[in-house]
């Protein structure tokens, strides 16, 4: 009997330390497929568990992560708001879903507006609009990320960094997304100088922004069958 109890206890011991260390062996064998599958390293930009940054250390069981406004790392997203926080992750994570990486060492991202108009629109002027105002406001990064897209040598050519506008219809509106290059961490301000020569622009052609609220511009004359006016009141002829 004491052989079996003992046998009985070990294996309860083996058990209770297999679930205890699952979570830091789950790590560890992510920490083991990052390295070893060179997925990421330091300096590189990615998406992990959720969170988006600039990989600061890779450890045995956890990933260090900058935060940062990102914006293409495998999905669009709102880059404009700040970041700047250190964020810990588990390397766990890895196996937990997919991991997004900025493709190469181009220190640019690409920030988007989307402007909901009236089907009223001339949509020429309003594509115009929209460009100029990007283009303004750009200028100077676009210039500069040329430069570096000459010494990398990159799939895409000079005239993807321009700004652009894509259509898409909808049921309530033509919605018009601006699409603008920038720097990672000044996508905010971009957008707000490139939003503030819209709505001036906009103002100045008479294009207005579709929103979903009524608008009531009249109301019928009512008259109730049968019914008399009181003394003093007029009749339904003379309210008409």
């Amino acid at each position: 009997m004491y052989g079996h109890d003992l046998a009985l206890f070990a294996g309860f011991t083996a058990v209770a330390l297999a679930v205890a260390f699952r979570k830091p062996l789950h790590a560890f064998a992510g920490f083991l497929a990052i390295v070893l599958g060179r997925r990421f390293a330091r300096g590189d930009r990615i998406e992990l568990g959720g969170v988006r940054g600039e990989v600061l250390r890779v450890g045995p069981l956890t990933t260090t992560l900058l935060e940062t406004p990102l914006l293409e790392v495998g999905r669009p997203t709102d880059a404009g708001r700040p970041g700047g926080r250190i964020v810990i992750v588990s390397n766990a994570a890895l196996f937990d879903g997919p991991v997004f990486k900025n493709a190469g060492d181009f220190d640019y991202v690409f920030g988007e507006i989307a402007l909901p108009l009236k089907y009223d629109v001339d949509l020429r002027t309003a594509e115009r609009v929209c460009l100029e105002a990007a283009r303004t406001a750009t200028l100077e990064v676009v210039h500069e990320a040329r430069g570096h897209l000459d010494e990398r040598k990159r799939s895409f050519s000079a005239e993807d960094l321009e700004p652009r506008v894509y259509v898409r219809l909808t049921d309530n509106w033509i919605e018009l997304s601006l699409r603008f290059l920038s720097r990672p961490l000044a996508v905010r301000e971009l957008k707000d100088r490139i939003s503030r020569r819209l709505f001036s622009a906009l103002q100045e052609e008479g294009i207005s922004i579709a929103t979903t609220s009524m608008e009531v511009v009249g109301m019928a004359p009512v008259r109730l069958e049968g019914a008399t006016p009181e003394e003093g009141e007029p009749s339904p002829h003379e309210m008409q």
